[in-house]
C-alpha cells in the first residue's frame, strides 16, 4: 500500500470512529464535541482548532471548544460577528483561506489577545436544519502548507457529524430531564 493510500485510509477511519463516537454517549457533549473537533483537526493537518457557536443573541460567538497552543486563551473570549467565524455565520458558506492576514474578513482580535499567529484556516458553518449555529476553525496547516478543496470537504463532513452530535445531545439531555420530571412525579403521587 502507498504512503498517499495509507493516509486515506487512516483519514477515513478517524471519519468512521468519530461517528462511532457519536452514537456511543451524550452523556458529556463538551468531551464528545471536543473529541471531534480534535479529529478534524487531525485530519486536515493543523495545528489549532475551534468550535464557536452563536449566542442566543444571534450578536456574538463563544468558544465552546478551542484546541491548540493558545486554546486555553481563546476559550475565555466571546466574539462579535465581524472576522471570517462572523461572516461564515452570516452567509452560511465554507471558506479556505490560505493568507489570512491579506483577506479583508479577518479580525485580528483573538491574535491580539492570545499571540497565536494565525497565517491559514478553514472555516465551515455547522448546521441543524440548514441553519447555522456555529463554526468549525481549522488554523495553520502543518508543514507551511496550504490548505486545499479536499480538506475544506473533510472538515464539512466533520461539521456535519458535531451538528448531528450536538442536536442528539441537546435532544438527549431534554429526554432525560422529562424522564426525571415524570419519576418525581409518580413518587409525590404515591
Amino acid at each position: 500500500m502507498s504512503t498517499v493510500e495509507s493516509i486515506k485510509r487512516e483519514k477515513l477511519n478517524t471519519l468512521i470512529n468519530t461517528s462511532l463516537l457519536i452514537n456511543s454517549n451524550y452523556s458529556d457533549l463538551s468531551i464528545l464535541l471536543e473529541k471531534i473537533v480534535e479529529s478534524a483537526m487531525e485530519v486536515v493537518e493543523g495545528d489549532a482548532a475551534s468550535l464557536l457557536m452563536l449566542e442566543p443573541d444571534n450578536e456574538r460567538l463563544r468558544f465552546e471548544i478551542a484546541i491548540g497552543p493558545k486554546g486555553i486563551e481563546a476559550k475565555k473570549m466571546v466574539l462579535a460577528l465581524d472576522g471570517i467565524a462572523g461572516w461564515v455565520i452570516k452567509y452560511n458558506r465554507s471558506v479556505i483561506i490560505n493568507d489570512v492576514l491579506s483577506d479583508p474578513r479577518f479580525d485580528p482580535t483573538v491574535q491580539k489577545v492570545t499571540g497565536y499567529k494565525n497565517r491559514n484556516m478553514l472555516a465551515v458553518p455547522m448546521r441543524i436544519k440548514d441553519e447555522c449555529i456555529g463554526v468549525i476553525e481549522v488554523l495553520n496547516k502543518r508543514n507551511e502548507k496550504d490548505f486545499d478543496a479536499g480538506d475544506l470537504n473533510v472538515l464539512e463532513l466533520f461539521a456535519t457529524q458535531t451538528a448531528i452530535a450536538y442536536q442528539n445531545a441537546t435532544h438527549y439531555k431534554i429526554s432525560w430531564s422529562r424522564i426525571e420530571v415524570t419519576i418525581l412525579l409518580l413518587q409525590k403521587a404515591r
